[in-house]
């Protein structure tokens, strides 16, 4: 079959959201098609995997201000409050580290090249 099965989906997301070619066109994805993931994964023990898999791979700060603007209104329900503040977390400190350390990168980088 050439359809996804429900339970195979979080699995195809993660490894797509993952990839740097891919990324924005999966994170694009799951904001227009929310709904469906709350219909078909909102009574589910995995209805946050999809949060915490976009924060897994989320990099830059437009990114986290993004997530921000998306998943922030739904706080309140109570399944997704944690892992959106975790989220949240998560993707600023790569933010901060990934801004901290650039400089040494660049310059380890370019002795090494």
């Amino acid at each position: 079959s050439n359809i996804i099965r429900p339970q195979d989906a979080s699995r195809w997301f993660v490894y797509l959201i993952r990839t740097r070619e891919s990324r924005q066109i999966v994170w694009n994805w799951l904001k227009e098609n929310w709904a469906w993931v709350e219909d078909t994964f909102g009574e589910d023990k995995s209805y946050d995997d999809f949060i915490r898999y976009t924060a897994t791979a989320l990099l830059t700060p437009n990114e986290l201000n993004d997530f921000q603007q998306f998943f922030e209104p739904m706080e309140n329900i109570p399944a997704l409050a944690r892992t959106i503040k975790l989220g949240i977390t998560e993707i600023s400190a790569r933010t901060e580290l990934i801004e901290r350390d650039k400089a040494d990168m660049l310059s380890a980088l370019q002795t090494t090249l």
